[in-house]
């Protein structure tokens, strides 16, 4: 029995087919479906006819898959899927819900909890939409923004956008504490350092996860000794552990410090900038979920607040970013 060339896949047959390998029987296929065995066996022949191959071997006591049948189990699933997945992204762009959309955060802005409260919200109230939630580090967030598909960033480094198709949009800034460990070597000479001073210690920082475009550069001193870690979390203890000094933002240096884990180091000759952030979305996006993060984000609501909260100053909106 040789292929046609044109095939015509009925998909409540592809169903059918699926539930009767499932079941081994076509009597149990029809006791699921509410159908007699007739009208299943039925749809199945018809299904093989349209292919023009066998799909199943029919014995006394049993049905099983052809190698033909195997094949079209394999796929139809795969299909079935991609059928009702397509339909539900339709019905989504109809109501202006992004069919998918990821949201990429700033590592020094990110919380764990807030995520995950943050995508119960939002999952709540755009339930058709695929949400993916990306961590980067300073230049990756715009690597991701620009060149992984990015829908919308929290953190985007600096207050201008470095691409034209997008628009970005003030949050704040981070000032930055140099901290170290109230063991650490470096503070047998007291709290005032100088830069001869904290090149004889290794510096803790984060590994820029941009991949398309040349990430910046971290803090560190001419020949100084680096240690390198993937995220804030592992760089705080670090610190704590009197690994190294370094860098972190003041509102997260403070609470730290004020539970006696840290020391502030004063460095009279050693400046850091205060650092921009901004949030980011590409031009004319009228999508539903990112207009909806917008007005969260204006509102300074309480589900945006922890991930604004290492910020010091005001945003684009008038109101205090830090806590």
């Amino acid at each position: 029995m040789g292929l046609k060339s044109q095939h015509h896949l009925d998909l409540e047959a592809l169903q059918t087919f699926l539930l009767v390998i499932e079941e081994g029987s076509l009597t149990a296929a029809a006791s699921a479906l509410y159908k007699t065995p007739s009208a299943v066996s039925y749809r199945i022949k018809a299904l093989e006819e349209s292919l023009g191959i066998q799909l199943l071997e029919r014995t006394t006591h049993a049905i099983a898959p052809t190698t033909a049948g195997k094949r079209l189990a394999a796929k139809a699933q795969d299909l079935l899927e991609f059928h009702r997945g397509f339909y539900d992204e339709l019905d989504a762009i109809k109501t202006g819900i992004e069919p998918s959309f990821t949201l990429v955060v700033n590592n020094l802005l990110y919380d764990g909890v807030a995520v995950a409260k943050l995508l119960a919200h939002l999952s709540e109230k755009f339930g058709s939409a695929a949400l993916n939630v990306q961590k980067s580090v300073f230049t990756g967030v715009w690597d991701y923004m620009v060149h992984e598909g990015g829908s919308f960033a929290i953190g985007a480094p600096s207050h201008h956008s470095i691409d034209e198709r997008f628009v970005t949009t003030p949050l704040g800034l981070v000032e930055w504490v140099l901290v170290c460990s109230p063991n650490h070597p470096i503070l047998r000479t007291g709290i005032e350092v100088d830069g001869d001073s904290i090149k004889q210690h290794p510096v803790v920082n984060i590994q820029d996860t941009s991949t398309h475009s040349i990430g910046r550069p971290a803090w560190r001193l001419e020949g100084q000794e680096e240690i390198i870690v993937p995220d804030l979390e592992t760089k705080i203890h670090c610190h704590v552990m009197g690994l190294g000094i370094g860098f972190l933002p003041k509102p997260i240096a403070d609470r730290w410090i004020a539970a006696k884990k840290l020391r502030a180091l004063s460095a009279k000759d050693i400046m850091r900038q205060p650092s921009p952030m901004s949030y980011a979305r590409k031009k004319n996006d009228d999508g539903r979920i990112g207009n909806y993060l917008e007005h969260l984000i204006k509102r300074n609501h309480e589900l945006i607040q922890p991930f604004l909260s290492p910020l010091i100053g005001q945003n684009a909106y008038g109101q205090a970013s830090s806590r």
